[in-house]
């Protein structure tokens, strides 16, 4: 997609779009935007308001201080830390399997049709934290320093035990997780409920899934209750082979157990590749949910619309401005970050850069922000230009609203 602009415009986004091609980008480009295109960047997550709506997705692009601080600096609105795989108080964690390193590695696959290798989709296994509390809370110690001193929006992310049809919930995993998270000062919580759950037969019957939406919400706000703290939680919808019905129907199940927002969708596993999956196949299938949840106009028990947090095949702003015009509040990303860091390692003589801007000299924090963000004919600043020609809009606030007209 290539977005209409006036000669103007486009000159002066290039102008942008070239100064930074040799620079790093900063913290300050949004208000370098601001001044120059009268165009504020600034979203939501929930309450929170971020710099601008690109968020880091929780996985292997956030599991390390040095992905935080690089994050930071770069300028990202927000990131959710790799998911800790709760315990209880003892150090029990019912749901070890999912500390295990990954066993397919990470790597970019092309379907049979591309021959000419344009689209690659990267894949891997997904798993969560490899760490116990003890080692993991220093991670997410620095995770709050860092907002703390940047002001980047960092999410916790995690899951407790999940039982098995027939199975007693372990209640502990969730109230200890939840406690000592809050009690380091998090608020704002994503349950992951990842490709490789999705895959397991933890998750062969449809109602025992459901009953996760359900009680996993409640059970972690009533370990805030418990601690005295204030605590907002998005369940993140997996990507199962059960039918779009039952697709809206976790959501519905999400707000059923007492979620305050939803994050629209993981990845789903294919079996002949063992790795979670996503690409345009992802996009066009979150895409549809979000649009029939906004048409049914689902609501949270307040009346409040629900809060979306989209992701899936995110690699150009034109893609996020998608998602942004359905109503979702932010988008999340990481596979088009991990295919930087890819490049960044590999021999990459004659390959295609789709992000303009070197990634080994630049980190890749820094490289996919600036082609989100600048790219002169599908990044997010022309595609704003061109809704504020349009229709007048030039808050990422306001453009969600164009999803009711």
């Amino acid at each position: 997609m290539s977005f209409a602009l006036t000669p103007d415009q486009h000159a002066a986004l290039l102008d942008l779009h070239a100064a930074y091609r040799s620079k790093p980008l900063d913290r300050g480009l949004t208000r370098v935007i601001l001044e120059r295109f009268g165009l504020d960047l600034t979203a939501t997550y929930f309450d929170q308001r971020i710099a601008n709506p690109f968020v880091v997705a929780s996985g292997q692009k956030s599991l390390a201080n040095r992905h935080l601080d690089e994050c930071a600096a770069a300028g990202w609105g927000g990131t959710v830390l790799k998911t800790f795989i709760g315990e209880d108080r003892d150090g029990h964690c019912s749901m070890i399997e999912w500390r295990n390193p990954p066993y397919t590695p990470t790597r970019i696959h092309f379907e049979e049709g591309d021959t000419q290798q344009e689209r690659g989709i990267v894949i891997w296994t997904g798993r969560g934290a490899t760490q116990d509390w003890a080692e993991y809370k220093r991670f997410a110690e620095h995770g709050l320093e860092v907002a703390t001193r940047t002001g980047l929006v960092v999410v916790a992310s995690m899951k407790g035990n999940f039982p098995r049809p027939g199975e007693a919930w372990l209640e502990d995993e969730w109230t200890f997780t939840t406690q000592q998270l809050l009690g380091l000062g998090y608020r704002l919580f994503e349950i992951d409920f990842s490709p490789t759950l999705g895959a397991s037969d933890r998750a062969a019957a449809p109602e025992t899934v459901l009953d996760w939406y359900r009680q996993s919400p409640g059970l972690m706000r009533r370990a805030a209750q418990e601690a005295g703290r204030e605590i907002v939680i998005y369940s993140k919808i997996m990507n199962l082979e059960f039918g779009f019905e039952f697709q809206q129907a976790m959501v519905q199940a999400a707000i059923e157990g007492g979620c305050d927002g939803v994050v629209i969708g993981n990845r789903f596993f294919r079996a002949d590749l063992k790795a979670a999956y996503g690409g345009p196949q992802l996009k066009e299938r979150n895409l549809r949910l979000i649009r029939q949840l906004r048409q049914d106009d689902v609501r949270l028990p307040d009346g409040r619309p629900l809060p979306i947090a989209a992701t899936g095949g995110v690699s150009t702003g034109a893609d996020a401005l998608q998602y942004l015009l359905l109503g979702a509040e932010c988008v999340e990303l990481l596979s088009f970050i991990m295919q930087a860091d890819l490049l960044k390692k590999e021999d990459t003589t004659g390959v295609l850069n789709p992000y303009e801007k070197d990634v080994k000299r630049f980190n890749e924090f820094d490289a996919v922000l600036y082609k989100l963000m600048l790219h002169p004919d599908d990044g997010l600043i022309a595609g704003l230009l061109h809704l504020q020609d349009a229709y007048g809009v030039s808050r990422v606030l306001d453009v969600r609203t164009l999803c009711r007209m």
